[in-house]
């Protein structure tokens, strides 16, 4: 019997460098944006994670890039 296709899911979310690269802007402007403003860009709001993590959920950030979730990891996954 066949084993089913099946692929790891990808996380929900992306780190502010990560996110700051698609967005092209600077990793410092992107952690002041975080900081002060609570998102990188309207509709991208930034998830803050204990005391000083931010991560960026993946679908509002596709969704201002206009761009699918998979399109996002791909772009990612060719900067490494």
């Amino acid at each position: 019997m066949a084993t089913p296709y099946t692929t790891t899911p990808r996380p929900a979310t992306v780190s502010v460098t990560q996110a700051a690269r698609l967005l092209g802007v600077g990793r410092t402007l992107a952690y002041e944006l975080a900081r002060w403003q609570n998102e990188l860009a309207p509709g991208v709001p930034i998830v803050r994670v204990g005391g000083r993590r931010y991560r960026v959920p993946t679908k509002a950030l596709a969704a201002a890039l206009g761009l699918t979730e998979e399109e996002i990891w791909a772009r990612l996954e060719v900067e490494r």
